[in-house]
């Protein structure tokens, strides 16, 4: 599976990939789910040794820009 067909299928999760062939972006996906927590514990009970896993997000991390605001304040 390529890691952009992961993140269409898990739209809005946490995936832990594995790539088989870095080069084409393939591999396979170790564990998904909403919360970050629980995809760590899925892996530590994989037997990995010293394997490369890559965990990303597969949607937006922050928000629409238009939907929040920034206050900043000034002590003098």
């Amino acid at each position: 599976m390529r890691l952009s067909s992961a993140k269409k299928k898990f739209r809005n999760e946490w995936i832990a990939f594995r790539f088989t062939n870095e080069a084409r972006e393939e591999g396979n996906v170790l564990a998904h789910h909403r919360d970050t927590r629980l995809v760590h514990e899925k892996l530590r009970s994989h037997k990995l040794g010293k394997a490369k896993v890559y965990v990303t997000f597969a949607g937006r991390l922050l928000p629409d820009p238009k939907e929040y605001a920034v206050i900043l304040f000034f002590s003098v």
